[in-house]
């Protein structure tokens, strides 16, 4: 969860970068809570779709600043995430582009790679076992 909240806080930074892991758990929240919100509308008619689209219409510009600096740590302009509406194939497209590995430093800052680093192989370098 603090990982969501983080995100939140970041809302309106559209530079800088976002790991996979930053995208992938805000989203998991964002959508645990949207299901929570879908319950409750079912289980209370009164609520119709009030809560949700609230909820939804609350969020956009956060999921726009994150997937704006995901597509930047993947190497990517902020415009890529047009290719959502694309008719039929716009979102596996970005899908894609989300599930990217992150690029080395680039135009949008330096690397966050989070983990040990890695040799030429892809093994973790013996500097960073010890």
């Amino acid at each position: 969860m603090k990982s969501f909240f983080k995100v939140v806080e970041e809302t309106g930074n559209y530079e800088g970068r976002a790991t996979r892991r930053e995208f992938w758990l805000f989203n998991l929240w964002y959508y645990l809570i949207l299901f929570v919100f879908f319950v409750l509308e079912e289980m209370f008619v009164s609520l119709k779709p009030y809560l949700s689209s609230f909820y939804i219409l609350s969020f956009i510009g956060t999921n726009i600043c994150l997937n704006n600096r995901r597509l930047h740590d993947s190497g990517r302009s902020g415009w890529w995430q047009l290719t959502g509406l694309i008719p039929l194939v716009g979102w596996l497209i970005f899908i894609y582009f989300m599930v990217q590995p992150s690029d080395k430093d680039n135009e949008y800052g330096p690397s966050i790679q989070v983990g040990p680093e890695k040799n030429k192989n892809g093994h973790p370098s013996i500097e960073t076992i010890n």
